[in-house]
């Protein structure tokens, strides 16, 4: 078997609130472009809180990136409308709008290998969801995605007396960006090998980079609660997680570049300081349209391999088939 003929797929979603507009505008060009929904086309999905969303409901295989876009034009504007003082807003409009686009569905049940991240606020630590980790797959899937966009003043977390756990936002540590659980997830598959080609697919969901002059840089010093909101910020965690994003994509990249045999295509762009927000519902249109300029950066080769790959499997086990019934004949 040619080496090529043995690649895989990751695809890995940034965390984001209604700026996951961004990401799915490029789901939906890739989705165009090759006529096959993503579960068609990946072999793994990750994602954290909007991430998770999307990752989730593509990983059913019941929806395309456009009906995705559909149902979080529905869902985005109701959930994000004020319901009280904390947390802000209601899971209720995403659980009808999930519930009536996807229905009852377990975790193990997801066509495509699914990771979600969330973090235990008892001991500190992030988890993973993996759908073929047979202590996570008779989870409930809506369940799974509520945990991981369970962000603490926007939604609160959620308590699993089950688990003796407190669910709170996969977002909410340094895993905005899930990407090196996405290669991990590939590597513990036997995946990133010398032996067949890999290829991720990495989302990101718009960024304000904040940059500042050194005379007002050291006009903060004493000012401490100016210093106090580089490494705390309630809408994109800060100081630290951008950095922790941006050493994550510079990792792949470098992977792409030693590795004959890994390729990493990143999509995702800087949008102005006043978008850059969780609950920017307004700027749903906005967010679209940088969505549609990052997807002209996107990779289509690797994927079309994929799916001739998948094609020509298909293709021999149909063979298989018409030999087998032949031979009972």
């Amino acid at each position: 078997m040619n080496e090529r003929s043995c690649l895989k797929i990751g695809l890995q979603i940034d965390t984001g609130g209604a700026k996951g507009f961004i990401s799915i505008m490029g789901l939906i060009h890739l989705e165009k472009r090759l006529c096959a929904l993503v579960s068609a086309l990946v072999d793994i999905i990750v994602g954290g809180s909007i991430g998770a969303i999307e990752a989730a409901a593509l990983a059913t295989g019941k929806l395309s990136a456009q009906d995705l876009r559909g149902m979080m034009r529905a869902t985005v504007p109701k959930v994000f409308t004020r319901s009280g003082l904390v947390p802000l807003y209601p899971r209720e409009p995403f659980r009808a709008e999930w519930d009536a686009a996807i229905g009852p569905m377990k975790l193990g049940d997801v066509k495509v290998p699914l990771v979600l991240t969330a973090v235990n606020q008892c001991t500190g630590d992030m988890e993973y969801f993996t759908s073929d980790n047979s202590a996570h797959a008779d989870l409930r899937l809506r369940d799974v995605v509520e945990y991981s966009f369970a962000a603490p003043v926007y939604f609160g977390g959620i308590p699993d007396p089950v688990r003796k756990a407190v669910w709170l936002d996969g977002g909410t540590g340094i895993d905005g960006c899930s990407l090196l659980q996405c290669l991990r997830q590939m590597m513990r598959r036997g995946w990133l090998t010398h032996k067949g080609h890999s290829h991720v697919l990495s989302l990101g969901c718009g960024h304000y980079q904040d940059r500042i002059s050194y005379k007002k840089a050291t006009s903060w010093l004493g000012r401490n609660w100016r210093q106090l909101k580089l490494y705390w910020s309630h809408d994109d965690g800060g100081l630290a997680r951008r950095q922790s994003i941006a050493d994550r994509v510079s990792f792949a990249k470098d992977l792409d570049f030693a590795f004959l045999n890994f390729s990493f295509n990143r999509l995702d762009c800087e949008i102005p300081k006043k978008m850059d927000i969780m609950d920017g519902k307004q700027f749903i249109d906005q967010y679209e349209a940088f969505g549609l300029q990052c997807a002209k950066d996107l990779d289509l080769a690797p994927f079309q391999e994929r799916l001739d790959q998948r094609c020509a499997e298909l293709r021999a086990q149909s063979r298989a088939l018409h030999a087998a019934a032949g031979g009972r004949a």
